[in-house]
């Protein structure tokens, strides 16, 4: 098949992953790996096959049966004692080299396929919710609705999909070319959404939100505006929703959505930010190194394996230089994006630039990149930036819409960028293992499945990098 069928069925198979991954967050938990690393692992092995296939361009049917080779070996690994090394990879650094693959599919990444993509997911994450709260009322236990989120999953593993849902639901709403179909599902898809914030008691959401409007008025006043009011209204049905069912399913009807967290409500995470600048400030040029935040002694044994602030968290394990570089050549690929589209208009690139604003501020005061569909949705998302820019157009010419699949970017830069990560990859995967056969030799090996902190490498469900 010629490239453009090729990356077709690479852009179905990109957008399957987050619905396989929803999915395989209950089938994972009943495993020897945990519903978080079982994704983690499906992650890895499915863009790592497409990585292998682009690179070596194979027709789209060895695709699949490579695809299909490789889950077989991983099923017969999830065996074996040693398969526990798989859960300990720095997937979201390994992930951000992948960034490349949703730029060759970004012009199969309509918006909607993305708007539809969330409709699926806030649908799924709706009826598991509320299945479990039926099952409760139905068997005459009494409850609240965080119990049905304890039952089925850690509610944050919603939230933080629900940060790159809420203005994609939003936007199919109100877009005026999208079939009318399309738009009533977005709705009930946004108002589903806003009933899980409601009774997970989702606090960052609210915050994220709402510095998603000021940017999107900042950017577009006239797509702020009908945004804004869709999701009000969406808002507002979703606290019926949860109220609604707070007092028919449930015995203790007052304890429903911010209330049954109230105890977590005054928390406050700034001493964990404070300790972590202390940290920094010990070794500010290189860091303490890869997941050293969970494991380093001169913190308290109290504190949480990451400190809910990326930037921290990052400064404190590779050193300001790096987290400053970082942070500096993504804002500005936000700001140059911004500019873009405050001129253009174009409404697919407001709404995918706001989303990755959220998710990016998020992150900031959460622990939304330690996440499995958060890091994917953030390196979706940023691919489907760099692949819509200007200065990249013009750098690669017509690649970005071109259905030849063939282009300077992957003929010449893309290899050279794959290779080298590769072998960043390599060398990773050497070290960590030969770590953990040392520790197991000498018996000290412990790899926990729930989420304490244990004196070797954390899991990345602990720490994210």
């Amino acid at each position: 098949m010629d490239g453009w069928n090729r990356d077709l069925g690479l852009t179905w198979a990109l957008v399957a992953v987050p619905i396989v991954l929803v999915i395989s967050h209950y089938i994972f938990a009943a495993t020897s790996l945990s519903g978080i690393d079982g994704q983690r692992v499906l992650m890895v092995l499915v863009f790592c096959s497409a990585l292998v296939c682009l690179f070596f361009k194979l027709p789209f049917h060895i695709e699949r049966f490579w695809v299909i080779g490789i889950a077989g070996i991983l099923l017969i690994l999830l065996g074996n004692e040693y398969s526990a090394y798989l859960k300990q990879i720095s997937y979201f650094v390994l992930l951000l080299s992948l960034i490349p693959v949703f730029v060759i599919s970004s012009r199969h990444l309509t918006g909607e396929l993305l708007v539809g993509l969330h409709i699926v997911i806030s649908v799924v994450g709706a009826f598991l919710v509320l299945g479990c709260g039926y099952v409760f009322a139905s068997l005459g236990i009494s409850f609240v609705w965080a119990e049905c989120f304890a039952f089925i999953s850690h509610p944050r593993f919603f939230n933080h999909v629900q940060l790159a849902s809420v203005f994609f639901l939003a936007y199919g709403s109100v877009h005026y070319f999208f079939s009318k179909y399309l738009r009533i599902a977005a709705s009930t898809a946004l108002v589903l959404l806003f009933f899980v914030a409601f009774v997970s008691a989702g606090r960052g959401l609210w915050l994220s939100v709402l510095i998603g409007l000021v940017a999107l008025f900042v950017l577009s006043r006239g797509l702020g505006f009908r945004i804004f009011t869709v999701l009000v209204l969406a808002a507002i049905a979703g606290f019926g929703m949860s109220e609604l069912f707070g007092f028919t399913m449930s015995d203790n009807g007052g304890v429903v959505g911010l209330s049954a967290r109230g105890d977590l409500m005054v928390d406050n995470r700034s001493q964990l930010w404070v300790l972590a600048w202390e940290g920094v400030k010990q070794n500010p040029l290189f860091g303490h190194g890869a997941y050293s935040y969970a494991t380093a002694n001169f913190l308290p044994d109290w504190l949480p394996a990451h400190p809910h602030q990326h930037f921290l968290q990052v400064a404190f394990e590779y050193g300001l230089p790096a987290v400053v570089l970082g942070y500096g050549l993504f804002g500005w690929l936000i700001m140059s994006f911004a500019r873009q589209v405050r001129a253009s208009q174009n409404e697919f690139d407001l709404v995918l630039l706001v989303s990755l604003i959220v998710i990016a501020c998020n992150a900031q005061y959460s622990a939304v990149l330690t996440m499995p569909l958060g890091q994917w949705f953030f390196v979706a998302y940023t691919g489907l930036i760099i692949a819509r820019s200007d200065w990249f157009i013009a750098w690669v010419g017509s690649y970005a819409t071109s259905p030849s699949g063939t282009g300077t970017f992957w003929m010449k830069w893309g290899r050279i960028l794959f290779l080298g990560f590769a072998f960043y990859a390599a060398i990773y995967w050497y070290y960590v293992v030969a770590d953990y056969i040392t520790a197991e030799s000498k018996g000290d090996l412990d790899l926990n499945v729930l989420h304490e902190r244990h004196n070797l490498m954390p899991r990345t469900w602990q720490n994210g990098h």
